[in-house]
């Protein structure tokens, strides 16, 4: 698994980074792209001739971008109401359904004898006969969708709104392939929010989505 930065022996290439650099195309409605979520203000040491850090408008100042907005809905998912996404909210200990608990882990690609994240699916949107929710349209984030989520203002215990249930500090799979490797995927580790690829054979963890624009 490689993130920007690292050497380029490492076993999946890497090309992005966070949230501010994917610029080009929008995750959100025609409305505008979703906030980082930091409402802290920083400071930086200039050069200006003035001893010591001073004010700048980094992000923290100018909060750019559509405040963070969630609802959860009659059926028990999370709405964002930037994007229109509904997304599976996850869950833990007695009474959480296995199929949505926070430690289930599974490989983007297999070896045609283990349950996979396409696998998993499929098994989301049979649930109860109907699909979780009642819907049967729920597939797997592509890595804008996915990074959309991320909240850079929180680190503990991770970095997403906890309206989502439970969500391990760790990485999520995509279904974005990487070009510069096809044997890996774009995953977002929700412990910083940064955009890494990871081998498909690597069991990690999974969230649903559905909706949104198309």
């Amino acid at each position: 698994m490689r993130r920007l930065g690292m050497l380029l022996t490492a076993p999946c290439a890497v090309s992005i980074l966070l949230a501010g650099a994917l610029l080009p195309v929008t995750p959100a409605l025609a409305q505008g792209f979703p906030a980082t979520g930091q409402t802290k203000a920083y400071q930086a040491d200039k050069n200006d001739g003035i001893d010591g850090p001073v004010d700048v408008p980094d992000d923290g100042t100018l909060q750019r971008g559509k405040t963070l907005r969630y609802k959860v809905r009659k059926d028990g998912t999370v709405e964002d109401k930037n994007t229109g996404l509904i997304w599976e909210v996850k869950c833990t200990g007695a009474g959480c359904p296995a199929l949505h608990d926070v430690g289930n882990t599974y490989p983007w690609s297999g070896n045609g004898s283990t349950d996979t994240i396409w696998d998993w699916l499929d098994k989301i949107n049979a649930e109860g006969g109907k699909g979780y929710a009642g819907h049967d349209d729920w597939r797997i984030p592509n890595v804008r969708e996915l990074q959309s989520i991320s909240d850079f203002g929180m680190v503990s215990p991770a970095a997403i709104d906890p309206i989502f249930g439970p969500t391990i500090a760790s990485d999520y799979w995509s279904s974005t392939t990487d070009a510069s490797d096809p044997s890996c995927a774009w995953v977002v580790p929700f412990a910083d929010g940064l955009v890494n690829a990871s081998e498909e054979n690597l069991s990690l963890f999974v969230r649903a989505v559905r909706g949104g624009p198309k």
